[in-house]
């Protein structure tokens, strides 16, 4: 009769149950329970950032260390496309209809999470200056519940740009459509340094109950003709972080380990011939 190995490990010695646990020889992971977490109130940031090289193959393996990535790239174009850097956050990815997109050169990706027991969807978007207009459907997806934030090269007075094109016009109306509401404090949010003039470009919009219990502030500039912009809730989650137990190896009673896999050796030999 063949004979399969039998593998020792020294942490699988200390998971036998507690009768047959040696004193001294250590424990593992145990299950995770709140009793072995701690407890503190988690904020949301969202900062909207344009960072040129970011889809280089170094900056790729840096933003990998540090965040989940989700990217929308563009399709048969160089350069450019969008893209989500989430740390410590579960997130769902948002199916966009191609309906909505249409012949535009629209952009646009989402991600669902799960913030104070609901659902909250964050919209990236953004439309280069063009003579295309906004698609119709666009409005369509304007989901309960969310944050839009993009650049659509819309101008218009009321989130503080010095002059109005009619893609503004056109995306002010989906708006008030929708009963969303701009965070924009009328701050200049893209600079040209070709022109030396400044314009508020970037927007954001949320639902009511998000627009008035939050901060949104532009950012010191990094370089970029687009300055960061930073949105946060006032309102925090509570949330539990789980440390995780591991194991401690030096103090192992190796003796006793010792001692118990030759019991165990024999034991099973003794079975399989």
């Amino acid at each position: 009769m063949s004979k399969s190995p039998i593998v020792f490990h020294a942490a699988s010695i200390a998971t036998q149950s507690k009768k047959d646990r040696i004193p001294g020889l250590g424990r593992g992971p145990g299950s995770k329970n709140l009793l072995q977490s701690s407890k503190h109130l988690c904020s949301l940031k969202l900062l909207q950032i344009n960072i040129n090289g970011s889809t280089s193959s170094t900056a790729r393996f840096k933003l990998d260390q540090c965040y989940g990535i989700y990217r929308a790239d563009r399709q048969n174009k160089s350069g450019g496309g969008l893209m989500f850097l989430i740390r410590d956050k579960k997130y769902q990815s948002i199916n966009v209809s191609s309906n909505i997109i249409g012949n535009s050169n629209l952009e646009i990706q989402g991600i669902r999470i799960n913030w104070r027991g609901k659902y909250l969807n964050i919209l990236n978007i953004y439309q280069p200056l063009d003579l295309n207009k906004l698609p119709i459907d666009l409005q369509n997806h304007f989901l309960p519940s969310a944050i839009y934030l993009g650049d659509l090269n819309a101008k218009h007075f009321v989130w503080g740009s010095s002059s109005i094109n009619s893609r503004g016009v056109n995306f002010l109306n989906m708006v008030d459509d929708k009963s969303f509401m701009f965070l924009n404090d009328e701050f200049p949010t893209h600079y040209s340094h070709k022109y030396n003039s400044k314009e508020a470009l970037i927007v954001t919009i949320a639902i009511p109950d998000l627009s008035q219990a939050c901060n949104w502030k532009v950012l010191e500039n990094i370089g970029s003709d687009h300055p960061s912009i930073l949105f946060e809730p006032n309102k925090r989650q509570t949330t539990y972080k789980i440390s995780n137990r591991r194991w401690n190896f030096e103090r192992a009673n190796w003796q006793a380990y010792t001692d118990r896999a030759e019991i165990l050796y024999v034991r099973n030999l003794s079975l399989i011939t």
